[in-house]
């Protein structure tokens, strides 16, 4: 959740919300160092339907723009478990945004929304099974 006012995370009540493990969302050259042909990126540009109550992207959108850069055989051949995400920025109406992907070994990849500039808005891992 949000604050409007401070736009900062508000804590939820104990005991709503466990991860299911603790959340290392480092850059994800760091985490893997792929090959450039490893990396899959894809286009995307905040439209009027993309928006929040705070004239925001949505983060329903960031999700579904991240699973978008995976490839179709990885999605379709597997089963989405697991979902962690953390965002940097916000993305007003009209920014123009890559959604990136690397796949890891065991059934991980990790994703990340970059504006033209290279500002990371999102980061995020997946576990597929």
């Amino acid at each position: 959740l949000l604050d409007r006012q401070t736009k900062r995370p508000v804590a939820l009540a104990p005991g709503t919300f466990e991860p299911e493990e603790p959340v290392e969302l480092r850059h994800p050259r760091e985490a893997h160092a792929p090959l450039e042909s490893e990396v899959r990126e894809t286009g995307v540009t905040v439209g009027w339907a993309d928006l929040d109550l705070n004239d925001h992207a949505n983060h329903v959108r960031y999700f579904e723009w991240m699973i978008g850069a995976l490839p179709e055989e990885w999605v379709r051949g597997g089963q989405l478990r697991h979902f962690d995400i953390r965002f940097q920025r916000e993305a007003p109406l009209g920014m123009a945004l890559g959604a990136r992907a690397w796949l890891d070994a065991g059934g991980v990849a990790r994703h990340e929304m970059v504006d033209a500039a290279g500002q990371v808005y999102a980061r995020g891992r997946s576990r597929w099974a």
